[in-house]
């Protein structure tokens, strides 16, 4: 009699084993669905998401940006200048070598590109707003010039980067801004 239980105890694992391996289509089918459902549901939150990240990012790398050059100024006393195409989409640095200004080839002055989703709408200075083409601003010892940096993405949300050269600071905006709403 033990014999037999021992046996059939046997069998009953194998027999469980061998079930246990693999699954049937319709779990498999399940599983898929269930997968499908949660990337319709989730893939436009990451998406948006991602987006989000990439534009946080440039507007962080235009204010580093402008505060390295503002202290290469404070350390060298070299005029400097932010120049920034409004169809292509980027920025870069000039420095000015006797009387003229010439384009910056250290690291953080090359001509850089904002991300795909996100646009320059203009620049304004105290000699006026550009609205296409290239725009300037100087970073000097002495310019106590303030300049805002608009952008969009989109879906047409906009931000405003708010340069004080005299405090050294660098506000970012949700929204378009005007100079007197930024004070």
């Amino acid at each position: 009699m033990r014999r037999e239980g021992k046996e059939q105890t046997k069998i009953l694992k194998v027999g469980a084993l061998r079930r246990a391996k693999g699954f049937t289509l319709i779990e498999l089918a399940l599983v898929a669905l269930l997968i499908s459902i949660s990337l319709l549901i989730f893939a436009p939150a990451v998406s948006t998401l991602v987006s989000s990240y990439k534009q946080d990012s440039a507007l962080l790398r235009i204010e580093t940006f402008l505060n390295y050059h503002q202290g290469e100024v404070e350390r060298s006393g070299k005029e400097r200048r932010f120049c920034l195409d409004l169809e292509k989409g980027e920025y870069w640095a000039e420095l000015k070598e006797d009387d003229d200004f010439f384009e910056v080839t250290e690291v953080l002055g090359k001509r850089t590109v904002l991300p795909r989703n996100l646009f320059f709408v203009d620049l304004l200075t105290l000699e006026g707003k550009f609205s296409e083409g290239i725009g300037d601003f100087s970073i000097s010892l002495f310019s106590i010039e303030p300049a805002i940096i608009h952008l969009k993405d989109k879906e047409e949300r906009q931000y405003s980067l708010y340069w004080k050269p005299l405090s050294g600071k660098i506000e970012i905006y949700d929204g378009y801004i005007e100079e007197e709403e930024a004070r």
